[in-house]
């Protein structure tokens, strides 16, 4: 059977983590990689094998490729992406899907329009803790949602935003804390709570001492269709990346999620907790991120349909929905009913 030939576009931080997926994948091919920095793409294919490019247009149409997966700063997620779907190639995208609401929408309609798949990465659905609760959640027996509170609290300071120009400015990266770290707690926290969003009320702040244009801490109320809250702090003025905490309060049942680890403490005294997976450790996974990219790249290649069971586009969007309403509310100071 012939494999599935795939390209990388971007060889920057994430890129090794998704090379390290494809290789444990039988049924892909690493068929190129393309950084706009040559020298990086060269490197890239001489560790993974595959041929090097600078430029993204002509890997897409000198190499017969099913999908590309892209790695790429913010800004560039929604034009590289709509010029691979319109010339039929698949494509798996990091988070944010795009930095605006419309380009996502857009890229939605290029996939529909051209018949192709287009996945976005939030690999922490995948993470042992995250499934472990959610099938807790929908088995019913933790009972109404009551509320939530969520905390995210890393460390990026100056040198970070100094290690890549496209880091700390709007046009660009599209925000800070929220669109680049804590999306992934959005994502959970519409993932996890059996409502809908309907209210959204937030602020945030600019406390680090490095030269940006984005937030570096942000805090606010989610509001649900059944009356609860779900309340968040997120901040990148930490002196070091603590574990990303969870917690959700339900009629019978107490369910937190601190990193990959997923626990539920009912009302009678019993304990559950979750259990580690033998999935694929990186050799350049941070462990703030999770190490389940993996199981979601292996989904997206399995899939058929192009609607996961855990992160279809239409999930996506939804949270890219979320992230620009929080944003929406800081700018004009109000609450946004949904």
């Amino acid at each position: 059977m012939s494999k599935t030939k795939v390209g990388i576009i971007g060889c920057g931080n994430i890129y090794d983590v998704h090379a390290q997926s494809l290789q444990h994948i039988e049924q892909v091919e690493i068929a190129a990689f393309c950084d706009i920095d040559y020298a990086r793409a060269e490197r890239a294919s001489q560790k993974y094998g595959g041929r090097a490019y600078s430029d993204y247009k002509e890997m897409i149409k000198r190499e017969a490729l099913s999908a590309v997966h892209i790695c790429l700063p913010h800004y560039l997620h929604y034009p590289v992406a709509v010029y691979a779907l319109e010339n039929y190639v698949d494509v798996l995208c990091e988070k944010p899907i795009s930095i605006s609401f419309e380009d996502a929408c857009k890229m939605r309609q290029a996939a529909e329009r051209c018949g192709r798949k287009l996945g976005v990465i939030f690999q922490n659905r995948y993470n042992p803790g995250s499934v472990f609760v959610k099938e807790h959640i929908q088995s019913g027996k933790l009972g109404s949602f009551l509320g939530a509170k969520c905390s995210l609290a890393w460390c990026r300071n100056a040198d970070y935003y100094l290690s890549a120009d496209w880091r700390g400015k709007l046009a660009t990266e599209g925000g800070g804390v929220l669109i680049n770290q804590a999306i992934h707690t959005l994502d959970l926290i519409r993932w996890l709570i059996p409502h809908e969003v309907s209210t959204v009320e937030a602020s945030t702040a600019k406390r680090t001492g490095a030269d940006i244009e984005v937030e570096d801490t942000a805090e606010g109320c989610i509001g649900f269709d059944n009356g609860s809250k779900a309340l968040f702090y997120f901040t990148n003025n930490f002196v070091l990346d603590t574990p990303v905490r969870i917690e959700m309060y339900f009629e019978n049942a107490f369910a937190r999620i601190e990193g990959e680890k997923g626990t539920i403490k009912f009302k009678d005294g019993s304990v559950l907790t979750s259990h580690d997976i033998d999935d694929i450790k990186f050799n350049k996974c941070k462990p703030v991120w999770g190490c389940s990219h993996y199981l979601q790249i292996k989904e997206f290649y399995e899939d058929q349909i192009g609607e996961t069971v855990r992160q279809g586009l239409d999930e996506a969007i939804k949270t890219q929905k979320l992230l620009c309403l929080i944003y929406r509310s800081a700018a004009e100071k109000r609450r946004i009913i949904i």
